[in-house]
């Protein structure tokens, strides 16, 4: 039997049902699944915490960012010579905040404009940030 088709709504609700979830400055979890024979491919599961308890973030995550679902319960993404669980958090953030994300605070923000941007680069909190793919911290488990 096919797999239903993903529409644009359904992109649309999955990055609002994430919007609700996890809020800018917390930390996605995750964990390769499954490495291709030739080490281009990865699948990568997505999880945060909420409540104490771990929550499996991977399938909306996918519809999302357009990607697939994998058969080890990651999504799929291409490429190698980096941190491919960074690269799709940084995704997720993109597609979830594409105008910016606002300044999480001092301890939670991940942005590099409190390095790179002049006199006011100390400014926690009160400010947006024009990059959203530094929305989450990223952690491997």
């Amino acid at each position: 039997m096919p797999k239903p088709k993903t529409t644009p709504q359904d992109v649309l609700d999955a990055r609002d049902s994430i919007r609700e979830w996890i809020k800018p400055g917390q930390t996605i979890f995750y964990n390769v699944k499954h490495v291709s024979a030739s080490g281009m491919t990865r699948e990568i599961s997505l999880h945060f915490i909420e409540d104490g308890d771990i929550r499996w973030l991977s399938g909306m995550a996918a519809k999302a960012c357009g990607r697939r679902l994998g058969k080890h319960d990651g999504v799929i993404i291409g490429g190698c010579g980096m941190d491919m669980g960074f690269a799709l958090i940084y995704e997720l953030g993109r597609v979830l905040y594409p105008e910016g994300v606002p300044c999480a605070g001092k301890d939670r923000c991940q942005s590099n404009d409190h390095v790179n941007h002049g006199p006011d680069r100390q400014m926690y909190g009160e400010r947006i940030h024009r990059d959203g793919g530094y929305a989450f911290k990223s952690r491997q488990i």
